[in-house]
């Protein structure tokens, strides 16, 4: 074996790269999911069945995020009562930047903290923000990638079609 293929393998084992890398979250999936939110509680995936659930990957410095959040927001005030929970997963590092970022823009969501971006590596989102549409059993129904303005009706109409579906 030559030595730059041994070193190859060590690296890749110490890593642990290609058991997380390779996962990604499809429609038809039931995936798991349990992140801190800002304030330290466990937040867990399987203790919302029976909600219809939008997990959002975002961070502070993708721009199409700033649109995306506010609108979320208002689905959340409007859906709220029908069983929608939105789960806004940041992938940043810091949370006094996210809690500055939260202020700032004056938002009020359910963030959970994706510090050392596990789930987002199990998730494998092709794009920032990746939005997944998960239903009352826990299964994942729809991908929504990245956020233009004429992506609301879309997403809107996914949420109550799932909200529909009791």
């Amino acid at each position: 074996m030559s030595p730059k293929l041994l070193i190859l393998i060590i690296s890749l084992f110490i890593l642990g790269a290609p058991a997380v890398v390779w996962a990604t979250v499809e429609e038809g999936d039931e995936p798991e999911l349990s992140l801190p939110d800002l304030d330290g509680e466990i937040v867990n995936l399987s203790d919302l069945k029976g909600s219809v659930v939008l997990i959002d990957f975002w961070a502070t410095w993708c721009a199409p995020c700033h649109h995306a959040l506010p609108f979320y927001e208002e689905l959340s005030s409007k859906y709220a009562d029908d069983g929608l929970v939105i789960l806004a997963v940041s992938i940043d590092r810091n949370s006094r930047t996210i809690e500055g970022y939260l202020d700032q823009h004056s938002l009020d969501l359910l963030v959970l903290h994706d510090r050392r971006q596990r789930a987002f590596s199990a998730f494998n989102p092709t794009s920032m923000p990746t939005t997944y549409f998960v239903d009352r059993q826990g299964i994942v129904r729809s991908v929504h990638v990245g956020f233009r303005s004429d992506d609301r009706d879309q997403i809107e109409n996914e949420v109550r079609r799932l909200i529909d579906q009791k």
